[in-house]
């Protein structure tokens, strides 16, 4: 057996063909757990805003930096994909990542000068390094398993790029929790050397299997129609195979074949399953398909609610506790709002898997994020537990939706062009999370601050009317799904 990838090609007659899907299931999920570093900006921001002498708006920049080169960037990871394959994807990443966290290393360090617009291009950097390796391990993963097993799969893979805050947390906590610069200053150069060197293990060992499984196909559907007097009606719902130009065959059902056959008219969702498309042939496409459109208003809100939650709680803990920042109370919350992002993706899978459908599910995890912004604006002053129950929904609701996303993505569009499709539906929470985190947040936090020089706010207004607005929206928006579930299902 051979795996190949655009011209480069590793013989693996060791392995069985499960064996090979499920060793680069495997890769596939140590990569996600190094992808997720920005859902631990919490636990260490405090410090480094401390160490660079920062005002809360450039610490907030920095975060939203992450963001959007996890997000923002994602369409451009996903070009690189599409168009040179897994190899250079990964590679890519690797050199991105130990470039910018190697950077930021060597800045906090005072090793070099770092004025805020360098650890501005060296924290999108980061996460851009993130998007790249995860939207790749997530194409593998996708491809080498049917529809069927799609949602789990993904469900796996997510759950350990929610799992990320929780490995971040302990290194940081464990290793390199000091309060010097040197220790800041080690923890991003320690990240930098393990994430160049698990995404440069991904560039050989993360392969897409490409196996002609027609006879099996086949030999399933005979047995199934044996003594059976079939029409054409008959078939009206069975999957057909849709061969473009020799491209790798996707599963599709028959309205798109009809389509296909009447005047060589076909929908969108069946343009972007056929050949590869250009970063902006794809982009004009989905943009003029109604649904993705709106699932993409509605992502933008739903997860920039989440990354409003995460990139707050611990500034938020710091305000409520007299200015006073206790490490140890943060990584708790950190590491439980890491679970519960892992687990929100694998039950999403699950759940999707077991026939609810996307739309449903968005709604439900939509109103949980926006639950646990609103609850930020009620936090009891000294109650950690309360803002622990914050955390809590924030991870399942924010993992939720992670899952939910390129699942349903992948089963209307294909994987023909996954990389594309699923970058453009990220640039949303990246657009979002500038307006509610530096635009709502940085500026209700900063005009609460009291007293000549200080750079803290302390009280429950510092957070109250920025939580107000996010949770309210989130709210009004989460029965928007249920408008569009029809016309998505008949993509």
């Amino acid at each position: 057996m051979t795996v190949t990838n655009s011209g480069y090609s590793v013989e693996m007659k060791f392995l069985t063909l499960k064996q090979q899907k499920w060793a680069s299931v495997a890769m596939a999920m140590l990569m996600a757990l190094l992808c997720g570093t920005m859902y631990a900006f919490s636990a260490f921001s405090t410090q480094l805003k401390d160490v660079m002498s920062w005002q809360q708006s450039q610490v907030e920049l920095m975060g939203v930096a992450m963001h959007w080169g996890v997000y923002m960037c994602k369409p451009f990871c996903g070009f690189i994909l599409d168009r040179y394959g897994t190899f250079v994807s990964c590679t890519a990443a690797a050199l991105m990542a130990v470039c910018g966290y190697g950077v930021i290393a060597i800045g906090v360090d005072s090793i070099i000068p770092a004025p805020v617009p360098l650890m501005v291009l060296c924290f999108l950097l980061v996460g851009t390094a993130s998007a790249q390796a995860y939207v790749t391990a997530l194409y593998v993963s996708i491809s080498n398993f049917a529809p069927s097993s799609r949602g789990k799969i993904v469900g796996v893979i997510a759950s350990m790029f929610g799992l990320s805050a929780t490995f971040v947390s302990l290194v940081y906590a464990n290793g390199f929790g000091g309060d010097s610069s040197g220790s800041l200053a080690g923890f991003f150069g320690f990240f930098a050397v393990i994430m160049f060197a698990v995404f440069g293990m991904g560039a050989v060992l993360l392969r897409k299997v490409e196996a002609e499984e027609e006879d099996d196909l086949h030999e399933k559907a005979e047995v199934a129609l044996q003594g059976f007097d079939a029409t054409d009606d008959d078939f009206e719902d069975l999957p057909i195979k849709a061969m473009d130009h020799g491209n790798e065959a996707e599963d599709v059902g028959l309205f798109a074949g009809v389509a296909a056959n009447q005047g060589g008219v076909r929908s969108i969702p069946q343009i972007l399953k056929g050949e590869p498309l250009n970063l902006f042939e794809a982009s004009r496409w989905l943009f003029q398909d109604r649904a993705y459109v709106c699932v993409w208003l509605q992502f933008s809100i739903s997860a920039g609610t989440g990354l409003y939650v995460i990139t707050n709680l611990g500034s938020l803990y710091q305000s409520l506790h007299g200015g006073v920042q206790d490490n140890s109370a943060v990584e708790k919350l950190v590491i439980a709002l890491s679970i519960c992002n892992m687990s929100g993706r694998l039950i999403a899978g699950g759940l999707l898997d077991a026939g609810l459908t996307p739309m449903r599910l968005i709604c439900g995890l939509t109103a949980g994020l926006s639950l646990a912004a609103l609850g930020m604006a009620f936090y009891p002053t000294g109650s950690f537990y309360w803002l622990l129950l914050t955390a809590v929904g924030a991870g399942l609701g924010y993992g939720g939706l992670w899952s939910v996303c390129p699942a349903m993505l992948a089963e209307r569009y294909g994987t023909a062009n996954f990389g594309k499709v699923f970058g453009l539906m990220t640039t949303a929470p990246a657009i979002t999370s500038f307006i509610f985190n530096e635009g709502i947040a940085a500026s209700v936090y900063e005009s609460h601050i009291h007293g000549e020089g200080s750079d803290v706010c302390v009280g429950s207004s510092c957070f109250y009317a920025s939580s107000l607005i996010i949770g309210g929206l989130g709210l009004a928006s989460s029965v928007a799904p249920l408008f569009i579930e029809a016309e998505w299902a008949v993509g």
